[in-house]
């Protein structure tokens, strides 16, 4: 039977035995106003809660996540004699006593992850869980137990100190140590590990006899380091190895032997390292690789001769301003060039290509449209990509005629400038408007002058001029002119006068 507890649910006498799985779990656990406290989780689970699940004999899966428990393992608050699975995480839980191992004998899992444990000097756990997740949760130190683990997530606890030497685990499957601040490890006494996760850690090197013991990893992360050196032979033991995350390092060559012992590897990340150029790479497995965000400038012609599976190749967000005719694949199908420097491509770039499908070309620096007769070798291609490119065009875009090729972002293609026809076009109309107005202007003027020579237009053809020609003489000149004459007259009658 499964119970799941909502507020006002309650669980009576009779239905006790037969509950094997309970959830009281908050989907909520950052609202504190949906939390359950202890003295909510007694009201919500009877009176069978002050003696904790004892009456649940057949009780095997437990979730309280998100509650605000507090503590666990005091005053007998959680014990249960049949309990497989308990999950606690964002319990808001900073103090744990160190006989909770008693109260749950039977316990194989336990899911503890974002509580703060800050304030607890050493957690112990006991030999029986197989599965333990304490990831962020503010630890410093763990003792945990050598045999029965199979799954073990300490990622997110940077103060953590962790003894490799100590830590003996026969039978671990999985380990995550993500984030807690190491600059070196030793897996020695881990040879069953098949998963290791070693993100955002301070690790500078791997040595060739790190994974020596290791052969079981078939996935391994390494991003988010200071890597700068590997050595040759430091994966050759990981004949497992089907995918390996370098991404985000500061790897400025790799190795072109560095993974050719690795038969089963598919997958491999060297996204966001300072490579800058793309060399062989030798692999007979490999069929997906990133080299996004590298600041590639500079493809080796030879570069996938020696990938005979490659089938994905990520190039986008670098440097790249061309392509070398001698670059070719016979397994390539999806190609991401996306984002790069590119201006100019033609037939010989993609024709020893072909098994290509997809090809990425969007975000590029391309200004001539792309003619489908660049594609004449690239039987299997179906989609393009060629949006965000500054096009020079009149509005046609290359539509691949007579080839099944789809321009999939064809709705954002945009003309950032005319053609040269189409400039010379726009030229011509707007040079035959500037003679015009020129020309309607000089006859303006001379319309003006052959006015000005009779009196009776004299004034029209000043008020004409006074409108378009603004330097020309005014009606207000003209009144003082008049005004000066008159007073002139004046002057000589008066002078007569005084003469007689």
């Amino acid at each position: 039977m499964w119970a799941v507890v909502a507020d006002g649910a309650f669980i009576s006498e009779h239905d006790w035995d037969k509950v094997r799985a309970l959830a009281v779990a908050n989907p909520y656990p950052e609202n504190r106003t949906d939390c359950w406290s202890s003295q909510q989780l007694d009201n919500q689970l009877g009176r069978y809660r002050n003696v904790s699940f004892k009456h649940a004999k057949s009780l095997t899966f437990l979730n309280l996540r998100g509650n605000r428990l507090g503590t666990f393992g005091f005053d007998n608050e959680l014990i249960s004699d049949s309990l497989k699975v308990l999950d606690i995480s964002s319990a808001h839980i900073s103090t744990v006593n160190s006989n909770w191992p008693d109260q749950l004998p039977k316990l194989r899992a336990l899911y503890m992850a974002n509580n703060n444990l800050s304030q607890v000097k050493q957690l112990t756990v006991p030999y029986n869980p197989s599965v333990l997740d304490i990831s962020n949760c503010s630890l410093q130190q763990i003792n945990l137990p050598s045999n029965a683990l199979l799954f073990l997530n300490l990622s997110y606890n940077p103060a953590m100190q962790l003894n490799f030497n100590d830590m003996k685990f026969d039978y671990l499957n999985y380990l995550d140590l993500s984030y807690c601040n190491l600059d070196k490890i030793h897996l020695r006494n881990m040879r069953y590990i098949e998963q290791l996760h070693l993100r955002g850690n301070n690790l500078e090197y791997i040595k060739a006899n790190t994974f020596t013991n290791n052969q079981k990893i078939f996935d391994l992360d390494l991003s988010e380091n200071d890597l700068s050196l590997i050595e040759s032979e430091s994966f050759s033991s990981l004949k497992k190895l089907s995918k390996l995350n370098l991404a985000k390092n500061k790897i400025v060559q790799f190795d072109a032997n560095l993974i050719s012992s690795n038969d089963m590897l598919e997958v491999l990340d060297l996204s966001h390292n300072p490579i800058q150029r793309l060399t062989k790479i030798i692999s007979s497995s490999v069929t997906k690789i990133n080299l996004s965000w590298c600041n590639i400038t500079t493809i080796e012609s030879t570069a996938l001769s020696s990938l005979s599976a490659i089938a994905t190749l990520d190039l986008s967000h670098n440097l790249i301003k061309e392509i070398p005719y001698q670059l070719e694949s016979n397994t390539l199908q999806w190609l991401y060039l996306s984002h790069c420097r590119i201006f100019t491509i033609d037939h010989n770039n993609f024709q020893s290509f072909p098994e290509l499908k997809d090809l990425h070309l969007n975000g590029n620096r391309l200004t001539s449209p792309v003619s489908s007769s660049h594609f004449e070798e690239n039987q299997s291609l179906k989609k393009i990509w060629l949006a965000d490119n500054p096009w020079i065009c009149d509005g046609q875009y290359p539509l691949f005629v007579g080839v099944d090729i789809t321009i999939v972002d064809y709705d954002d293609l945009q003309c950032h400038a005319p053609s040269s026809k189409g400039k010379m076009f726009w030229l011509s109309i707007m040079l035959s408007i500037l003679g015009i107005s020129l020309l309607l202007l000089a006859i303006s003027i001379l319309c003006c002058k052959s006015k000005r020579n009779q009196p009776e237009n004299r004034t029209d053809c000043d008020t004409n001029v006074r409108i378009k020609l603004p330097k020309l003489e005014t009606d207000d000149d003209d009144d003082d002119d008049d005004d000066d004459d008159d007073d002139n007259d004046k002057s000589m009658a008066n002078h007569k006068m005084d003469i007689h």
